[in-house]
C-alpha cells in the first residue's frame, strides 16, 4: 500500500497535513524544549557547585517551618539558595505587583531564618553567572 499523502486527508486543516507548511513545531513544543534546556542547564550548574563545595544541592526545598514556600534550589548545609526568576521580560509572575510582593515576603522570611538567597534569570544560569555567584557566596576562590 502506498504512503498516504496530504491529498488523502482532505478533512484535516492544512497545517496538520504538512509540517513544512508550518504545522510542525508548535508553541507548546518550543516551550517544552526550552523548559528541558533550562532544567538541564540548572542541573549542570548545581553539579559543578556541588563538586566545588562538597555538599549536595536540593531542588524545591521547603525551608519555612509553617509556610509552604520552597526554594528552586538550595544548599542546606550552607544555607544558600538560588531562586530562578522567569519571564522577567514579559510581565511574568515574579515581575507583576502581587507576585513581586509575595517574593519579597518569602525572601525576607528566608533571611530572618538565616538563609542567603541569590536570584538569577535563566540566561544567568546558562551563561555561568549563577554558578559563579553561588561559588563566590560559598567561599570558592577564583570563581
Amino acid at each position: 500500500m502506498p504512503a498516504s499523502t496530504s491529498a488523502d486527508a482532505p478533512n484535516l486543516p492544512q497545517d496538520r497535513r504538512s509540517p513544512s507548511f508550518g504545522g510542525g513545531d508548535t508553541t507548546k513544543d518550543k516551550k517544552a524544549r526550552q523548559k528541558a534546556n533550562n532544567e538541564a542547564a540548572l542541573m549542570a550548574v548545581l553539579r559543578e557547585v556541588e563538586e566545588a563545595v562538597g555538599c549536595p544541592a536540593v531542588l524545591e526545598l521547603q525551608f519555612h517551618p509553617t509556610r509552604r514556600w520552597r526554594f528552586d534550589s538550595a544548599f542546606p548545609e550552607k544555607k544558600v539558595a538560588l531562586e530562578i526568576e522567569g519571564a522577567v521580560w514579559v510581565q511574568g509572575r515574579h515581575t507583576r505587583g502581587s507576585g513581586f510582593v509575595k517574593d519579597i515576603e518569602k525572601y525576607n522570611e528566608a533571611g530572618i531564618l538565616g538563609w542567603r538567597v541569590f536570584r538569577a534569570t535563566w540566561t544567568m544560569v546558562k551563561d555561568g553567572t549563577a554558578r559563579d555567584v553561588l561559588l563566590r557566596a560559598m567561599g570558592v576562590k577564583g570563581a
